[in-house]
């Protein structure tokens, strides 16, 4: 009777919750219920989910393709593509061609391979490119090491090559029997390549150690030469290369000295030099006429001074004070020694109308010269 009674009850409870439950209201003047509100989540803007594509070079598939575009540009000048490259063969490529496109060395330097660095530079920079002729064959010639280069310059060429690297392999190459002794005697730094040469003519030994003296810069050499000549062309080499005086007193004879001091002075432009002369002819010195010159070469009046005969001194003084391309200061003036007062007034005279500096009437000695020099004086 339990069990009977039980079950309608939980069939009741299963279909329509008998129990605790509200009854639902009626819906009144057809009001429409309050609507649930719709969420709207935004989306996640702080994520890109897009694939960004790679333009250009840098967007080819491969290496070997990225390599061959970025050469490409390289190739039109673009140092910095060359250096995006990967393979190191293809970007030492890239580089000379930059280099090559730009026509700058400095790209060359940047190519790791030795080989193709340094002729990369020679394509850009031919070596010797600036020197001409025998100069520029000799500049290959060092350049490369090799005699060959001198060409069709010779033995003038490979004498200098071969002296100047000390190269003796390379004296044997000369034809000339002269030069080539001079040149074995001071790359091996022994005469007896000069003493060894034919004895019928003196000259031709004399001719060696005067090479080897100045190849070597050393005028004790020109000792070992017997002929008037050589003695004569070796120190005197020596003289005006160094301006050194002392070389011509060693010369062959007194007039021979004499010569190398008028033409060292006259090189120099030093009238001192000519003080060294001690011969003379017909009452005209050698010293006067080498005095004379260096007054002329020079432009200076108060060289003038120390010529020893009157006529030849004031002819002198008048070529120069009285030269409208004559460039000299108050300086000369003052330096012209009271014996020649007149020409030291015409100096003064001369300048202040050359400058217009009337300053310098003051000067002058000779009251008639001075006031022909400033005709203000006349007003005083």
């Amino acid at each position: 009777m339990r069990l009977a009674l039980l079950v309608p009850l939980f069939a009741c409870l299963l279909l329509f919750g008998c129990f605790g439950q509200e009854p639902v209201k009626p819906v009144e003047n057809n009001t429409v219920p309050p609507a649930v509100p719709l969420i709207i989540i935004p989306p996640n803007t702080t994520q890109n989910t897009t694939v960004p594509v790679l333009e250009g070079c840098a967007g080819k598939q491969s290496a070997e393709e990225r390599d061959a575009c970025y050469s490409l540009e390289g190739g039109k000048g673009s140092v910095e593509d060359c250096e995006k490259v990967e393979n190191v063969v293809t970007r030492n490529s890239c580089f000379y061609s930059a280099a090559r496109s730009l026509n700058f060395s400095g790209v060359c330097e940047s190519i790791r391979n030795y080989a193709e660095r340094t002729a990369c530079i020679e394509e850009i920079n031919p070596p010797c490119s600036l020197a001409e002729n025998e100069s520029k064959a000799l500049c290959l010639a060092k350049f490369y090491n090799n005699a060959e280069k001198c060409g069709d310059y010779g033995d003038s060429c490979i004498y200098d090559y071969a002296s100047s690297t000390l190269n003796l392999s390379a004296c044997s190459l000369i034809s000339s029997t002269l030069k080539k002794h001079a040149c074995q005697a001071f790359v091996s730094n022994d005469l007896s390549f000069c003493q060894n040469l034919p004895a019928t003519d003196n000259t031709t030994r004399d001719a060696c150690y005067t090479n080897v003296a100045k190849l070597k810069n050393d005028s004790s050499l020109c000792y070992y030469a017997v002929t008037r000549t050589y003695v004569n062309l070796c120190y005197e080499h020596f003289a005006l290369a160094n301006n050194d005086a002392s070389a011509c007193s060693k010369k062959y004879d007194e007039f021979d000295r004499d010569d190398c001091y008028s033409v060292l002075a006259s090189r120099t432009r030093n009238a001192s030099v000519c003080g060294l002369i001690v011969s003379g002819f017909m009452n005209k010195t050698l010293a006067d006429v080498c005095r004379n010159n260096v007054a002329k070469d020079t432009g200076k009046p108060e060289t003038c001074s120390g010529i020893i005969v009157n006529y030849h001194r004031y002819n002198c003084y008048a070529y120069i004070v009285e030269s409208p391309d004559a460039d000299y200061g108050k300086e000369s003036c003052d330096a012209i020694p009271a014996k020649d007062t007149s020409w030291k007034d015409a100096c003064y005279s001369r300048l202040s109308k050359k400058t217009g500096d009337k300053t310098l009437c003051e000067q002058i000695t000779d009251s008639a010269l001075k006031e022909t020099c400033n005709p203000a004086n006349l007003l005083e």
